[in-house]
């Protein structure tokens, strides 16, 4: 018998419905770690190690804050605030 693996799409469990479109905005992976881990988003060049090890602690944050709805809020609505503080519509 096979694993099952879970999946999941953290740029849909941290999306945004904004008010002036009435549209979902799914944060890419870079905004993510960098708003939410503090990673360093220096403009390298694309780096599939560094991608991948930024997938895994991000899931890893979004397992924790699973377990925890209030703190997931909480995140969700940090993220949400730097988004609409830089955003232009």
């Amino acid at each position: 018998m096979g694993t099952l693996f879970h999946t999941c799409d953290l740029s849909w469990e941290m999306r945004l419905l904004t008010a002036s479109c009435a549209c979902l905005i799914g944060f890419g992976q870079d905004f993510l770690a960098k708003h939410l881990l503090g990673w360093p988003t220096d403009g390298a060049s694309h780096d599939a190690v560094g991608d991948a090890i930024k997938s895994l602690r991000l899931y890893r944050l979004h397992q924790q804050l699973s377990a925890d709805r209030d703190r997931l809020a909480q995140t969700q609505a940090r993220a949400n605030g730097v988004y609409l503080s830089k955003a232009t519509f």
